[in-house]
C-alpha cells in the first residue's frame, strides 16, 4: 500500500516541478519512429515494459499458486507460509522490481520527461522501503526467512545455488 501512495504522491510532485521549472513535457517532439534516437527510445521502452510485465506477472502467479496449493499469506507465522517458489526463489522482490521497469519503460515510450523524473524519484524511495519489509518478515518468520534472506538475492536475480530449507 505504501508504495502506491509513495507513487501518487511522487507523480503530483513531478508535475508540478514540471510546470513550476518549464521542464518539458516530451523528450523528442515532433519525431517520428524514423528518427535513430526515437526508435532506440522506444526499443528500451518496449524491453523495459516486457521485462516488467514479466516479473509482475510471475510474481503474482507465484503468489496465486501458493494460496492455490492452500498456504495462506497472512501477518502471523502459525496462519502463514513464506513463499519460496516460482519467482521468488530467484528474487526476493520481483512484483517490486517488475514495478522498477515499469515506470522507465512507460515513460520511453510516450516520450514523457515527467516520467523519467518520476522514476529518479520513485526508484530510490521504493528500494529504501523494503528493508522495512524485511525487517517485518524476518520477525514475522524468523530462522526460515533468514535462510531464505542468505539463499536468495534481494533485488537482482541469479540462478540458485543453494536450496532453500
Amino acid at each position: 500500500m505504501m508504495p502506491n501512495v509513495l507513487f501518487f504522491i511522487d507523480f503530483i510532485l513531478v508535475i508540478i516541478l514540471t510546470n513550476l521549472f518549464g521542464i518539458p513535457w516530451f523528450l523528442f517532439p515532433g519525431y517520428d519512429i524514423t528518427f535513430l534516437w526515437r526508435f532506440l527510445e522506444l526499443l528500451c521502452g518496449y524491453f523495459l515494459t516486457v521485462l516488467a510485465v514479466m516479473f509482475i506477472s510471475w510474481g503474482v502467479a507465484s503468489i496465486s499458486l501458493s494460496r492455490a496449493e492452500g498456504k495462506e499469506i497472512g501477518n502471523s507465522p502459525e496462519t502463514s507460509t513464506l513463499i519460496t517458489a516460482g519467482l521468488y526463489a530467484y528474487c526476493r522482490h520481483p512484483i517490486t522490481l517488475g514495478f522498477i521497469f515499469a515506470t522507465p519503460g512507460f515513460a520511453l515510450i510516450f516520450d514523457l520527461v515527467p516520467l523519467l523524473l518520476l522514476t529518479i524519484i520513485f526508484t530510490p524511495m521504493v528500494i529504501a522501503l523494503l528493508p522495512y519489509e524485511e525487517r517485518e518478515l524476518a520477525h514475522r518468520f524468523g530462522k526460515i526467512y533468514s535462510n531464505y534472506r542468505h539463499s536468495v538475492p534481494f533485488l537482482i536475480p541469479r540462478c540458485r545455488k543453494k536450496k532453500i530449507s
